[in-house]
């Protein structure tokens, strides 16, 4: 089958976002590049989508250039990685591929193998949510993360502890790669399932609440994050700018 390769340059800030964007899209199989990432998608599906709105948004905002060219279907796992490279945050935790030589002098070290997953703690909306999960005491405790990906602070989570970590995500590509990542780092205490909050009827009380998703639907599954949140617990929250801050903050008071 022929795909469709979308290179995508961009701000950086605005990187992860355009993923997200380009995979409610249909696009499934990210290459982050110098100037910004390439999507790939079936040359069918390309044909049912419009990037014209997508493009109205971000252009100004984001300095979006797209481009498109047809191609035969490549070896995905050779061009991540090609280009994917460690990152430390903060002195403290390291991610890396399996390919990768040990990073010595952290306290965490995370192996990453993305394939068509996105979250290697290269973004900021992952960056930030790592720094935070540094900043957050996870000793016994339960946590639910909400948009798993990689399953990169699932796994994080159970490094700093937590007593039982459950994750999920909308994409089942996104769930096989949590549960390959979480073996891969020798965490035994993490469940990956496949659906939306909502869907999965999930009965159980968290600590803690990761959800590193985007503003629409942070705002659309914010009571959900706090009906799962136990007294006293904490929910964090990324994949929004800052002009969307004021937002979240009344979406969140107003579900208590």
């Amino acid at each position: 089958m022929d795909f469709v390769e979308l290179q995508v340059s961009c701000n950086s800030d605005f990187r992860e976002i355009l993923i997200a964007e380009l995979g409610d899209l249909g696009f499934d199989s990210m290459i982050e590049t110098g100037s910004g990432f390439n999507a790939y998608i079936g040359s069918q599906d390309y044909k049912r989508i419009s990037l014209v709105e997508l493009e109205q948004r971000y252009q100004d905002v984001a300095d979006l250039q797209l481009e498109t060219q047809l191609i035969e279907k490549k070896n995905w796992n050779q061009e991540w990685e090609s280009n994917f490279e460690p990152v430390i945050i903060d002195t403290k935790c390291a991610v890396r591929a399996s390919f990768h030589q040990p990073i010595p002098g952290v306290e965490h070290e995370i192996i990453i193998n993305p394939k068509m997953s996105f979250g290697t703690g290269h973004h900021a909306t992952t960056s930030l949510m790592v720094r935070l999960q540094l900043n957050t005491d996870h000793r016994d405790k339960d946590l639910l993360d909400c948009g798993c990906g990689t399953g990169i602070l699932s796994i994080l989570a159970s490094k700093l502890k937590a007593r039982s970590v459950m994750g999920f995500d909308i994409d089942d590509w996104a769930i096989q790669n949590s549960i390959e990542n979480a073996e891969i780092n020798g965490i035994s205490n993490t469940s990956f399932r496949l659906g939306t909050i909502r869907d999965l009827h999930i009965s159980e009380g968290f600590e803690i609440v990761l959800a590193n998703i985007n503003k629409n639907i942070l705002l659309d599954e914010m009571d959900e994050y706090i009906k799962h949140l136990r007294p006293n617990g904490r929910l964090l929250l990324s994949g929004f700018y800052n002009d969307d801050l004021s937002d979240i903050r009344t979406r969140a008071e107003l579900a208590g």
